[in-house]
């Protein structure tokens, strides 16, 4: 009596975790579309000057006295302090600054002595966002917009939200 024997399919472990890690990074990519988009004119766009690359840039806040968080509040910042710290980052050689929040007493007061003295410095301005402050948030990114547009020969770019992925934040 023969026998016959069929070879037995050769198993493939490999192979099928291969299929289902490339199936699962499929699905994840494929949930990260995020809550849907916002519709933007693109008059309301404007593109990176070429001046954003260009200037020798350094971040920049006009408190001077305070020494921690809870201090910054309570400090004045004349608008004789900002023109002297603003001059003497010209002279340095810095063509632009960052500046973290969009606040009437910082980022407003700042632009306003660019302006009025004709300084020869642009602005990346910020918007500082707080997790779980939707208020807050909206009036922030308003103040941000209105002093973009106001100050648009001073505005190069803004920034939104980025301060809040720190821990002290």
């Amino acid at each position: 009596m023969t026998s016959t024997r069929t070879a037995a399919s050769p198993r493939r472990p490999g192979f099928l975790h291969g299929g289902l890690l490339a199936l699962s990074l499929a699905l994840v990519l494929a949930a990260c579309g995020g809550g849907g988009t916002t519709p933007v004119t693109s008059s309301e766009l404007r593109p990176l000057s070429a001046e954003f690359s260009s200037r020798k840039a350094v971040a920049y806040s006009p408190y001077r006295t305070a020494t921690s968080v809870a201090g910054l509040a309570g400090e004045a910042i004349p608008e004789a302090n900002i023109k002297q710290d603003l001059d003497l980052l010209v002279k340095a050689g810095f063509g632009m600054i960052r500046l973290f929040d969009s606040s009437d007493k910082v980022a407003k007061a700042t632009l306003q002595v660019i302006f009025k003295y004709a300084i020869d410095i642009k602005v990346q301005l910020g918007a500082y966002v707080q997790s779980g402050d939707e208020n807050f948030n909206q009036a922030e990114i308003a103040r941000a917009a209105a002093l973009a547009k106001q100050y648009r020969d001073i505005v190069l770019a803004v920034s939104v939200g980025n301060e809040n992925m720190v821990t002290w934040s």
